[in-house]
């Protein structure tokens, strides 16, 4: 499997913001996260950072997914509101 480190970094980024902005991680938990990603890119182990790429990706996808639920969500609650005060 060939990964792509351009494609793995960005998932790592927005991980790594979601562990911090919704789950609270501190700094010394982000920079042990940090070390480990930086561990396997460096060993230069095809296998190794294919598995990192590929958790890191499954986890990206989570976010998304879930943010756009929630923005879908916030969409419609703001349309209802808009509609009530309309009828109102």
């Amino acid at each position: 499997m060939t990964v792509e480190l351009n494609t793995m970094r960005a998932d790592y980024v927005l991980v790594r913001r979601w562990w911090k902005e919704s789950e609270g991680w501190t700094e010394a938990d982000l920079a042990e996260a940090d070390r480990g990603v930086k561990a396997a890119v460096d060993s230069n182990d095809a296998e190794r950072i294919a598995l990192w790429a590929n958790w890191l990706a499954g986890m990206a996808e989570e976010i998304r997914r879930f943010t756009s639920m929630v923005h879908a969500a916030e969409d419609r609650m703001r349309a209802a509101a808009s509609a009530e005060r309309q009828a109102a």
